[in-house]
């Protein structure tokens, strides 16, 4: 076998394997046990005792469904649905592109985020070295030579010996916060749900969270699997976000005997996906709705995402240009009051 692509270690593993083995040609079984090999331990046992039950002549379907395989529900309901459709290929290719164009936007999104993060971060730091190293060097000067100080100025001095004496806490303090955006910026999905939970910034990553939504329900609905059953698989799989946990809690309760669109706005769904799920009874029609609107989320949250990132940066310039001229301004204005009495 050439080629051999080295699996990270994720819940998208087991379908990449059958992905490949799939659009590769190769019997079933022996594909499974070939590209086995190249994935993480958790992943390489489940395929593995997946083609021992093909081999054994038990359908991909049925196989797929032994619990003891640990294959993600999501993948496994893609395969049942797959298989009735006679679909499996192009499922999972959608499936998996979905995915990747997910966790990109996710990083995405916190870089965004992050970006100001960093700013304000570095920009304190410098802020706090010269209050408490800076301005003390100037106050000393000015109680020498006995000057009159502003109200601006006695002000900055009062906050220079405030911050000299919470000097250690403070210094814990950005220790914390820089330990806190490393884990931020490299977090992956927790990242985004943190990003989520936020008043204004979040916009971009709740509408990403709706695209994710829509995207992995649309191949399940389309393959009739049951919408019980498909909003299980969809919870299961979705990334770490407010819709996740509503969807998780809506597949708990939900029995099929009531309006999709009904049970998701007592769970407090948003509002595009609550009038989205109004169309359930088209059939396959409502995978197509579902596709289109996955489309138009990504759009509208990398629009968000871009205006976020654009407005931010020079709001933040502006900001910290007027501090540090702030403190600049203070500190000489004594000395611009002395020569001009001086004069």
């Amino acid at each position: 076998m050439t080629d051999i692509e080295f699996f990270p270690a994720d819940d998208d593993s087991q379908a990449r394997v059958l992905q490949r083995v799939i659009a590769s040609g190769l019997p079933l079984a022996t594909g499974l046990r070939a590209y086995a090999e190249e994935c993480p331990l958790e992943a390489k046992s489940g395929l593995l005792r997946l083609a021992s039950s093909v081999e054994a002549g038990l359908p991909i379907g049925e196989a797929a469904k032994d619990s003891s395989l640990h294959l993600p529900v999501y993948l496994r309901g893609l395969i049942d649905g797959g298989v009735r459709s006679g679909s499996l290929g192009p499922m999972l290719d959608e499936y998996l592109h979905q995915r990747r164009l997910q966790k990109r936007f996710g990083q995405k999104v916190a870089l965004d985020i992050a970006y100001p993060l960093l700013v304000i971060y570095f920009a304190s730091i410098l802020c706090f070295a010269l209050l408490i190293w800076l301005v003390p060097i100037f106050g000393s000067i000015f109680d020498g030579f006995g000057i009159e100080l502003p109200s601006l100025t006695a002000w900055l001095i009062n906050i220079s010996d405030l911050l000299i004496f919470l000097k250690y806490p403070m210094i814990v303090g950005f220790g914390l916060a820089g330990v806190s955006l490393l884990f931020f910026l490299f977090g992956g999905r927790w990242s985004k749900a943190i990003v989520d939970r936020l008043p204004f910034f979040g916009a971009s990553a709740r509408y990403a969270s709706m695209s994710e939504f829509c995207s992995l329900l649309a191949p399940l609905v389309e393959t009739s699997v049951p919408l019980p059953q498909a909003l299980r698989a969809v919870a299961s799989t979705m990334q770490p976000s407010r819709l996740k946990s509503h969807t998780r809690a809506l597949a708990a309760n939900y029995d099929g005997s009531f309006e999709l669109a009904d049970a998701a706005r007592v769970r407090k769904f948003p509002q595009e996906i609550v009038h989205l799920l109004k169309w359930e009874q088209r059939g396959s029609a409502f995978g197509e709705i579902l596709r289109s609107w996955a489309e138009l989320f990504a759009r509208m949250a990398a629009g968000r995402s871009s205006v976020i990132s654009a407005v931010l940066a020079p709001l933040l310039m502006v900001g910290i240009g007027l501090f540090v001229g702030l403190i600049v301004l203070s500190l000489f204005l004594p000395l611009v009051n002395s020569l001009n009495e001086l004069s």
